[in-house]
């Protein structure tokens, strides 16, 4: 055997020997328990809402209720008031579980809104700026040694207002989970457009809500926001557009049976499709819309929609010239169309169509 072919051979054994070897696996991350990491959070929120006051726009317009937060330095020659002590807009807590943990979301409403509330399915048009907290070290006038503080550190800010959505079926939810929590306690406000095309804002729900990091990133992190980091969002709801995520005739809103704010337990037929993604909320083989088709033709005083609205609709006073009031919401399969606590026909199972009677 020539020089060459031993050669040969030893690298084919060497890489064979190689190639079988286990590759060393990755060592997983340590990730915080939730209940340890909120401890650190809520410190941390309410250490910033202390060492701060904030600055509110109160002049009407779109730029109304804008904030800026300064750091309290001498609280007796400027007359600076935390953000936590002033009483201009109280401060707010909901206290929200989640894995066994309770936490607390602070929260503070400049304006609660006139309009629509939204559902953690919806989708809303906001305008906000986000910042999160971490430690800082600087020297603070008038000391002269380096002082360690929490600050809030910008990431985003939309001061024209987009269309965020809490749930999509492609990318499940598009928002941070925090938001679902504070925005579904404000209402929207009003839009109108000016003589320059210019779309102006008024009434509409404004305030602030502090994340701890559950309600945010959590071990994630997201580009410059380092992982459980607490969120901060000064916000403006502007107008909310209630979705039908199923195409099925109703609201995504009003499939939320029991009241709760959840969407993923209300799932009427059992075959693992929450009611507000299924066609069919009954499984009784009829697809939802044709169960909430009114019987045709139309009659005097059966509205003017082809479908039976969730609930009873009355007559709008501020558009004389039209009737848009409904009589009957869905009925049941007596057809009953006013009582509450009616189980609607989409609903019942031993109810189908065709339905003959309005």
């Amino acid at each position: 055997m020539n020089i060459f072919l031993k050669f040969t051979c030893l690298l084919v054994l060497a890489t064979s020997l190689f190639s079988c070897q286990k590759e060393k696996e990755p060592t997983p991350e340590f990730v915080i328990p939730y209940a340890y990491q909120y401890i650190t959070d809520i410190a941390n929120i309410e250490k910033f809402m202390k060492e701060y006051s904030m600055i509110v726009n109160t002049t009407p317009g779109n730029d109304e209720f804008n904030v800026t937060y300064k750091k309290i330095q001498n609280p007796n020659v400027d007359g600076d008031i935390s953000i936590m002590d002033q009483p201009t807009y109280p401060v707010k807590d909901t206290v929200i579980n989640r894995l066994g943990v309770n936490y607390k979301l602070y929260y503070i409403s400049f304006r609660q809104g006139i309009g629509n509330k939204p559902s953690a399915v919806d989708s809303l048009f906001v305008s906000y700026k986000g910042d999160y907290l971490a430690n800082s070290t600087e020297i603070v006038a008038p000391a002269t040694t380096a002082t360690t503080f929490i600050k809030p550190f910008l990431f985003e800010n939309t001061p024209n207002p987009i269309w965020a959505n809490f749930y999509d079926r492609v990318n499940q939810s598009t928002v941070v989970e925090g938001w679902k929590e504070i925005f579904t306690l404000f209402q929207d406000g009003i839009v109108t457009e000016g003589s320059n095309g210019q779309l102006n804002y008024s009434s509409f729900g404004a305030g602030i809500m502090f994340l701890p990091s559950y309600f945010g990133y959590y071990n994630k992190g997201k580009g410059p926001i380092p992982q459980y980091s607490p969120l901060i969002f000064s916000f403006k709801l502007i107008k909310t557009k209630y979705k039908d995520d199923d195409f099925d005739g109703i609201l995504s809103k009003d499939e939320d049976l029991n009241g709760d704010g959840f969407f993923t337990n209300d799932d009427t037929d059992g075959d693992g499709n929450q009611n507000f993604l299924d066609t069919d909320d009954d499984g009784d083989g009829f697809v939802t819309k044709d169960e909430i088709r009114k019987p045709s033709p139309l009659l005097a005083g059966q509205g003017t929609s082809a479908y039976y609205p969730f609930n009873p609709i009355m007559d709008n006073p501020l558009t004389p010239t039209i009737d848009e009031s409904e009589p009957k919401g869905i009925p049941d399969a007596s057809g009953n169309g006013t009582t509450p606590t009616r189980v609607r026909r989409h609903l019942d199972k031993n109810s189908k169509p065709p339905f003959l009677t309005y």
